[in-house]
């Protein structure tokens, strides 16, 4: 899975020093197997010998890493890091920047030419292809003796997802927010302050706070979201019905109060529908969505971030935290939160594992790069260092936050991100840090967490029911053309597309995902 979108992120993780965990993917596991301090199954051609005694002797790990470098990590790497693992681990680092959009291939070249290379970052959705080329080895083993402070650190749910056929094929040393991802709406919180208000928990109170800004705020549009569909299950579903959209694929849900894989379709759930269109048109005869909502959809998040809009669509808290560094810049006195309709229905977790890394299969050192790994794990000291740089020379502790001193991204916050260890900018509100600290509490995997679906056999009825989507559900759902003239042949359109098709191949695959765990 590429991440090109996490280039931009040196920007935002100036003012935030915890995460960014999109990372959108979840382990692509379909075999339960025993826990983390198992012995892996005997017979694993992929497995490298491990040299204890090296433990002790100078080792160079050859790591590459995603990405441009910034000058400050370049001259950390050089200087206070190279010596500080020297000091403390006895190791030396050989790291490879790649460019996002060569990062896949690259290692791919790496692994068939054999070069150097201990351990790397990678997508969690890559896991099982890895495995199956033997690009990377097993770390049962090797795990238990050189990563004790990995185990501790992480719930059993993230070594269980990074496992295929019994045994672990990554380390799964990154567990950012994902309990209901892009349900959320992402809020201008100074604003809904001046509006009198202290959350956004209803269709009724999106009304009047759009409202309000109209009033206060003229120059301004309310609303302007990026997603017309996932945070509205949680709106217009029964108060006692817990609907989960299917991950990439919003218009397809399930319902988690229900046994099996049964998949519907929301374009079936006519009232659903109704209800969102009628909301939009609504919102647009009253100018809180601007007729652009639909042509200009590429551009509202960074629009948002201009101070142009006082709501948009949230991910599970990240953009609350992410975000407030580019719109202090244009609103120095900007603040964000996200919000969740229904917030006392339950709260479903898609995603398990947001970002691992894996250990290749030519790795001479396996033992000494999961040591270099747990280091990170040990102490707030260590934590700091790798995220946050030298204090007070990249940054200043004020009291539980962060104040950057130095801009530049050392080791990427999302890639390493624990909740313990993790801080926030100064610049970040506790109510918006501790929402986003708290995010996953309470909340339960999904019937749907872990599962991939593979569209091999449907790939033309999903590009026609896309263009149907596109052409004429769309315009509906953001309140452009009427309900009742235009749902029907709109569904109509669908069905001659070959969504049914699709829903009966998503029920397939996810039926038989549940009947192997």
């Amino acid at each position: 899975m590429k991440k090109n979108w996490k280039k931009g992120l040196p920007v935002l993780l100036t003012t935030l020093t915890t995460v960014l965990a999109i990372t959108a993917c979840s382990g692509n596991n379909n075999t339960p197997a025993a826990s983390a301090t198992n012995k892996p199954v005997k017979g694993n051609d992929n497995k490298q010998p491990v040299d204890q005694a090296s433990e002790q002797k100078l080792a160079t790990i050859n790591m590459v890493m995603p990405g441009d470098q910034s000058s400050r990590m370049k001259a950390f790497l050089e200087t206070e890091f190279a010596e500080k693992m020297k000091e403390e681990l006895n190791l030396e680092f050989n790291i490879n920047y790649i460019p996002w959009a060569q990062y896949y291939d690259k290692l791919n070249l790496m692994f068939s030419s054999g070069e150097a290379l201990d351990i790397f970052w990678g997508s969690p959705s890559k896991l099982a292809e890895f495995a199956n080329k033997k690009n990377i080895m097993a770390v049962d083993e090797i795990l238990p003796e050189n990563g004790p402070n990995i185990l501790k650190h992480f719930p059993e749910e993230n070594f269980e997802a990074v496992k295929l056929n019994g045994q672990m094929y990554a380390l799964p040393v990154a567990k950012a927010p994902t309990a209901v991802k892009f349900h959320s709406l992402l809020v201008r919180e100074d604003l809904l302050k001046e509006a009198g208000m202290d959350a956004i928990t209803s269709v009724q109170d999106i009304n009047d706070f759009a409202a309000k800004v109209q009033e206060l705020h003229p120059e301004m549009t309310p609303i302007f979201e990026v997603d017309p569909i996932t945070p509205y299950y949680r709106a217009f579903a029964p108060q006692d019905v817990s609907l989960t959209p299917m991950g990439n694929a919003p218009q397809y849900y399930v319902n988690e109060d229900e046994p099996g894989g049964k998949v519907y379709s929301l374009f079936d759930n006519v009232d659903i529908v109704k209800q969102i269109s009628e909301m939009r048109a609504d919102w647009r005869s009253k100018g809180y969505i601007k007729d652009n909502q639909l042509t200009n959809a590429g551009n509202g998040l960074s629009e948002f971030n201009s101070g142009n809009y006082a709501m948009t669509t949230g991910a599970a808290g990240d953009r609350a935290v992410n975000f407030i560094g580019s719109l202090t810049k244009n609103v120095p006195t900007g603040e964000l939160n996200e919000y969740l309709l229904n917030p006392e229905k339950p709260r479903y977790k898609q995603m398990v594992v947001t970002d691992v890394f894996y250990v290749a299969a030519q790795s001479k050192h396996a033992d000494r790069a999961v040591q270099f790994l747990d280091w990170v794990y040990e102490n707030q000291s260590n934590y700091d260092f790798m995220i946050n740089g030298v204090k007070d020379k990249d940054f200043k502790e004020v009291g539980d936050k962060i104040e950057k001193i130095n801009n530049d991204e050392l080791w990427p916050a999302w890639m390493l991100y624990n909740k313990t260890y993790a801080k926030f900018s100064t610049i970040i509100p506790d109510k918006t840090a501790n929402s986003y600290k708290n995010w996953d509490e309470g909340a339960v995997l999904s019937k749907t967490a872990g599962f991939v679906f593979d569209n091999a056999s449907v790939k033309d009825e999903e590009a026609r029911v896309k263009q149907v989507t596109v052409e004429k559900i769309y315009p509906i759902l953001w309140g452009f053309l009427d309900y009742e003239e235009n749902f029907p042949a709109a569904q109509k359109a669908l069905k001659d597309a070959g969504v049914d098709k699709i829903l009966k191949e998503y029920e397939k695959q996810l039926t038989d995902y549940l009947g192997n765990k």
